[in-house]
């Protein structure tokens, strides 16, 4: 892929990764895209999973009977290890605030793994590809980024103060990896 190429990925993400390279990309059909959480997965990590498969609900995935590409999300096991594919954990473990650290890995032309050393990192890995995918989704295709994907928060909590209401700010917060938010006081 041509470095221009490339970098329009990035035009779709906020706050922007601190390692992408996206060397090629896949196109299909929104139905083609099975969409997993590991074997054990908790309450965030089900969260993430949902939030993807509503995005490819939304634009018709459930039209196609050919699954061709699968995405696989969760929190590594002791062994580092996602579903038995490899992940670099080493890396994961060097970074800074590692708890919320993710990785977003090619699986060969057909698939993605999202993973991360605990549950935070995983919803901020789903939020990644979401972002990637909302502006490249149509009800009769789908433009996949083989991303891959280091990132990671340089300060523990992120947020806003005084923001007006919870029900409405709070999602957005989420959406654009922000953990921390302060009430104001009326």
């Amino acid at each position: 892929m041509d470095a221009e190429r490339g970098e329009q990925w990035t035009k779709y993400l906020l706050p922007l990764p601190h390692e992408i390279t996206v060397e090629r990309e896949i196109t299909c059909h929104p139905g083609a895209v099975v969409l997993r959480a590991r074997q054990g997965a908790g309450a965030v990590e089900q969260r993430a999973l949902a939030e993807l498969r509503q995005l490819l609900n939304e634009q018709g995935a459930s039209a196609a009977t050919d699954t061709s590409f699968e995405i696989i999300l969760g929190v590594v096991d002791a062994n580092g290890q996602l579903e038995g594919e490899r992940v670099d954990i080493e890396r994961l473990q060097e970074l800074p605030n590692k708890e919320q650290a993710y990785l977003i890995q090619p699986r060969g032309d057909n698939g993605l793994l999202l993973a991360a050393l605990g549950e935070r990192g995983v919803y901020y890995a789903a939020r990644t590809l979401y972002q990637l995918l909302e502006s490249n989704i149509a009800p009769d295709k789908i433009t996949i980024p083989l991303a891959r994907v280091v990132d990671w928060p340089d300060i523990d909590e992120r947020g806003l103060w005084n923001f007006p209401n919870e029900a409405e700010w709070i999602p957005w917060l989420a959406s654009v990896k922000l953990n921390y938010g302060k009430m104001a006081n009326t």
